[in-house]
Order: structure tokens, then C-alpha cells, then sequence
């Protein structure tokens, strides 16, 4: 049976700092890909929230973590990386495959030990698909570090994908 490109391996229900290390290790994952608007910050932003430095510092202990984004803004994505002392790629044309492998190169591991993590479905969920990588779904963060409840895309996603699935042999 084909696998749903749109469907995330996991969908976490929550945003990137309650993902758990242990959630992570159980799945074999060392390494993660990690887009950054609505993921690690909220659009227009430029101070990272402190939960989510402290997330990051927690992380990188046992895991190897790259940012991969979409936004073109390399002076924005540059500061956001400096932030959390990161490598990252900017411009990246998710779910186009050259960037997201260049970042999987990047970590030097095994693309099965490999997730990408975004808020986004045709872009981060579908990117990581394409490539067989673990798909990791998250709530999209807003910009009082909570659940960003007044954007609706990610919900017009999630509904596309499950009618696609249905239409799928």
C-alpha cells in the first residue's frame, strides 16, 4: 500500500517544546531538521522565547539539530540561528528535495535516524515524505509563545490531506 505523502508519522498536537527527548530516542531519531516560522518562532519575529532556547540547549545534550527554512530572509534566519547556535539553510523551497537533503547531509546520519519537524503539511510533512524521512506535525506558535490559535492554514491542511487519503487507493 502507498504511503499518504500528506499524512505525518507523528502528530504531536502540541508545539516543538513539549516534544519530549525520550518520544524522540524511542523512535530512533539523533537527528532533527527543524523549520522555523510557526515552528520555532512566530512569523515577523525575531527574539527566539527563552522555552524554546532552552528546548534546543536540552536537545542538542543527545541530539544533532539543523534548521531548514522557507523563509528568504537570510539576515532573519541567519539571527534566529545564532540564537540557538545552529547550522542552518534559508530559501529552502519545501518540499523541493535539494535543500532538505543538503541539511540531511549536513547532520552525517543515517536518513533513517533523521525527522524534519514543522508546522506545516505541503511543505515540511510532504518535503520529509518525499524523501522516506520520519514526518514530525506540530501546532504552529504564535507570538505570546503559545498555540497559535488565530491561523487556520495548518487546520485547511489537515483536513486536504485526510480527504486525499480517502481518495487514495
Amino acid at each position: 500500500m502507498t504511503r499518504n505523502l500528506l499524512l505525518p508519522n507523528w502528530e504531536t498536537g502540541n508545539l516543538l517544546s513539549h516534544i519530549k527527548k525520550d518520544d524522540l530516542k524511542s523512535r530512533g531519531i539523533k537527528g532533527l531538521l527543524i523549520d522555523v516560522d510557526g515552528t520555532v518562532i512566530a512569523g515577523n519575529y525575531n527574539k527566539v522565547d527563552d522555552c524554546i532556547i532552552t528546548w534546543i540547549e536540552v536537545m542538542k545534550k543527545d541530539l544533532k539539530l539543523f534548521l531548514i527554512s522557507n523563509n528568504p530572509s537570510k539576515e532573519r534566519i541567519s539571527n534566529i540561528a545564532k540564537q540557538l547556535h545552529l547550522d542552518y539553510i534559508h530559501s529552502a523551497l519545501k518540499p523541493r528535495r535539494k535543500s532538505i537533503l543538503s541539511a540531511i547531509n549536513a547532520l552525517d546520519l543515517d536518513p533513517s535516524n533523521i525527522a524534519i519537524v514543522g508546522d506545516r503539511i505541503l511543505t515540511d510533512v510532504l518535503g520529509g515524505n518525499r524523501l522516506g524521512i520520519y514526518t514530525i506535525l506540530v501546532k504552529p506558535i504564535g507570538k505570546n509563545g503559545f498555540i497559535d490559535k488565530e491561523s487556520n492554514l495548518q487546520n485547511v491542511e489537515i483536513i486536504l490531506s485526510k480527504i486525499i487519503s480517502r481518495l487514495l487507493p
